[in-house]
């Protein structure tokens, strides 16, 4: 009895092991399930976009400078202050170009008064004998020309009339009043217009003396400091009572309604943007999106780089812009229209091709692409595949071609 018992266990035993080497076996010939997810393939447009980073300036800055020197009289201003044109922004000490511009305006005054003077020296009395005389000289000369202009008619026909003393005395007195007339003449023009000497002389130094005016009230209206535009003031270089030497910096002014990015851009980029072309320019700062617009794109690399200045205008009339701000500014530079575009997980490597696994009777079926435009997560293809087919995505790099597939999506 003893003998069948173990007996019995012994053929348990056996029975055991050769059950589970069938287990063994029926696991080992079972196909192993790659468990994916994947989307349909469909007809897409793109829009490819470069990304750069740039930091916000004014697109106007004026630096004015002190043209005199002169201590500060008073500050109108102080830095951060918003101003408008023709604003008096400083003032610089007046007193000793006001003395200056005083002393050359009497001076061009009295050089005019004297000038008039030059012009018109004898009085009314002086000037009336003058032409008195001028009339009498002409009398005289007249009466003595015809008298001498009547011999000669009377002599061509009558010869011997006259001798040539009568003849001679008559012509003589002829030529004494005319230059008697044209002296009458001379003196009665100088006495009226004076002596064009004089006149040229004193002309000059009218001249003279009103440079010297215009001079001296240019440095007078000098010492108020004038803003020319509308602004901020982002940095004043003065304080009252300093004394500022000519051409030393006063004051800095901004326009902030407008701003500019300044951007190199890749050679690889450049060809694809456009003058007045729109992009977007995004501000973390003050967490918004700004349009801008590509004012000036410069034809030629900037030295010893493959880059190309290029400048961005945002309009920033709500002053939410401050210069100095950090922004990303995405330019179009290229556009697809209907192409198909699949996740770039999607692509893999199989037998040395780039391609993708799509799903036909829940099996991985390889397909070869040709790669058109990589996005940053998508990739733009083209291959032999039809639209709604099912691409693989999430678990592509466990995939092989073949393998069996459990779509989860």
């Amino acid at each position: 009895m003893m003998f069948l018992k173990h007996y019995h266990v012994v053929i348990l035993f056996c029975l055991f092991l050769i059950g589970c080497g069938g287990s063994k076996d029926e696991a080992k010939n079972k196909e192993k399930v790659i468990a994916v997810e994947s989307q349909k393939i469909v007809l897409r447009d793109f829009v490819v976009e470069a990304e750069y980073s740039s930091s916000a300036v004014p697109k106007k800055i004026i630096l004015l400078s002190s043209r005199l020197p002169s201590p500060v009289e008073k500050l109108n201003i102080k830095k951060g202050d918003k101003v408008k044109k023709d604003q008096i922004l400083i003032e610089l000490d007046s007193k000793e170009f006001q003395i200056n511009y005083e002393a050359s305006k009497s001076s061009y005054e009295e050089a005019i008064k004297l000038l008039d003077k030059t012009k018109k020296p004898f009085r009314k009395q002086e000037i009336f004998q003058a032409q008195s005389s001028v009339s009498i000289a002409k009398t005289e000369y007249d009466v003595a020309n015809k008298s001498y202009n009547r011999a000669l008619g009377v002599l061509s026909k009558t010869k011997g009339a006259y001798s040539k003393g009568e003849m001679d005395a008559r012509e003589a007195r002829s030529k004494t009043t005319l230059n008697q007339l044209q002296m009458a003449k001379n003196k009665l023009s100088l006495m009226m217009n004076g002596s064009p000497k004089d006149i040229a002389i004193a002309e000059a130094r009218v001249n003279k003396a009103k440079v010297a005016m215009t001079l001296s009230l240019e440095y007078l209206s000098r010492v108020k400091i004038i803003c020319p535009m509308d602004g901020s003031i982002s940095e004043l270089h003065v304080e009252e009572k300093e004394l500022v030497r000519k051409n030393s910096p006063l004051v800095e002014i901004i326009d902030n309604s407008q701003v500019l990015f300044k951007v190199l851009v890749s050679e690889n980029h450049i060809s694809f943007l456009k003058l007045n072309q729109e992009c977007d320019v995004y501000i973390s700062a003050v967490k918004k999106k700004f349009n801008g617009v590509v004012r000036i794109i410069n034809n030629k690399a900037e030295k010893g780089t493959h880059q190309f200045y290029v400048e961005v205008l945002v309009d920033n009339k709500d002053a939410k812009i401050f210069a100095g701000m950090v922004a990303s500014i995405k330019f179009k530079v290229h556009e697809f229209n209907q192409v198909i575009a699949v996740p770039n997980e999607s692509v893999q490597d199989y037998n040395s091709k780039k391609g993708i696994y799509i799903i036909k009777a829940n099996r991985a079926k390889f397909i070869s692409i040709k790669i058109i435009h990589q996005l940053d997560e998508e990739t733009i293809i083209e291959g032999d595949f039809e639209l709604s087919d099912e691409v693989v995505v999430f678990g592509a790099k466990n995939v092989s071609h073949g393998n069996l597939i459990n779509n989860i999506k």
